[in-house]
């Protein structure tokens, strides 16, 4: 339930940037007049917002990016990826999942129109395991979604803020 309410705090002060102690984790300022937003969403498998999971449990992670304006955008990517994700204890900057670290994507330059005021989402289910294969012990941890127009720096400006990247979310492992 405190991810719901978190998540709608949130939403209705993007606009200006979400000041949480989850946002004021990230380095730098934040754009206080962005073209875009971007959310992100932990939900489980049926589709339920949830903040807390048993070990091994699917997650599904939603990161939904909007274009704040009354007129098309353009948004440009480095390759045929449109989303990224991490998860990090909540106590540390250690990336202990990153979605696409084996995922392969054309490096190409391609291009998102969006209408004025329209949303894109992309959703990944993760399993639990980190990087290194092993399972994600019970704890407290935290998630990060991009948009992908973002990710050309990432791992280095994971914790920077961006109208391209979510607020980092939290989340259990009981």
């Amino acid at each position: 339930m405190r991810f719901a309410s978190f998540l709608l705090t949130c939403f209705l002060v993007s606009a200006a940037g979400c000041d949480s102690d989850a946002d004021s984790e990230l380095d730098g300022p934040p754009n206080l007049d962005p073209d875009f937003v971007t959310t992100l969403a932990i939900k489980d498998t049926t589709g339920q917002f949830r903040d807390s999971f048993s070990p091994g449990e699917q997650i599904v992670f939603e990161v939904s990016v909007t274009n704040r304006r009354n007129r098309p955008l353009t948004a440009t990517r480095a390759s045929t990826q449109r989303s990224d994700f991490f998860v990090a204890p909540a106590d540390s900057r250690q990336i202990f999942w990153w979605w696409s670290s084996d995922q392969a994507f054309l490096d190409v330059v391609e291009t998102d129109e969006f209408a004025a005021g329209e949303t894109k989402t992309f959703s990944v289910m993760w399993d639990q395991h980190r990087d290194d294969g092993l399972p994600l012990l019970s704890g407290e941890y935290v998630v990060r979604g991009f948009y992908a127009a973002w990710t050309a720096n990432l791992p280095a400006n994971f914790f920077t803020h961006s109208e391209f990247g979510s607020v980092l979310i939290p989340f259990a492992i009981e």
